[in-house]
């Protein structure tokens, strides 16, 4: 029977350790709480920086109310303002508060170490979020 390997892994028997990030690095995140105040869909929600050299893993979000039918991505802004998905697909809360939601896009997971350092924002979609409430959103991502 053949054996497979993940691509992080060097394609050799016996394998060898790789020097990855992703792979021999330390787990960090970086925690984000927001009281909520009827944010806008043309608002965003400064949600830290990743260093340069790490890589994303994932994000969590959580909140303490219904986020009805508003979305969240995460991603960047470019030096006008401009948003680019990222991180995370659409992440859809839904009506029922306090349940945790893992997003990541394979895309982000895929990518190397960053180069530089870059700020993550997350972009309000569909509906404006509540008028009272705390919503967290938690950026995990690897260092060495």
């Amino acid at each position: 029977m053949p054996d497979f390997y993940p691509t992080e892994w060097p394609q050799t028997a016996p394998p060898t350790r790789p020097s990855d990030v992703g792979l021999r690095g330390k787990m960090f995140v970086t925690r984000n709480t927001f009281v909520l105040a009827t944010q806008l869909v043309t608002d965003f929600l400064f949600c830290g920086r990743l260093p340069a050299g790490s890589r994303f893993s994932c994000a969590m979000f959580n909140s303490s109310v219904s986020l009805t039918t508003s979305t969240l991505q995460l991603g960047t802004r470019d030096a006008a303002g401009a948003f680019t998905a990222k991180h995370t697909p659409v992440v859809t809360y839904g009506t029922t508060a306090n349940v945790v939601t893992w997003a990541a896009s394979v895309s982000a997971q895929d990518d190397g170490p960053l180069s530089a350092d870059e700020t993550v924002w997350a972009d309000i979609g569909v509906a404006s979020l509540p008028a009272a409430g705390s919503l967290i959103v938690d950026l995990f991502y690897y260092q060495q």
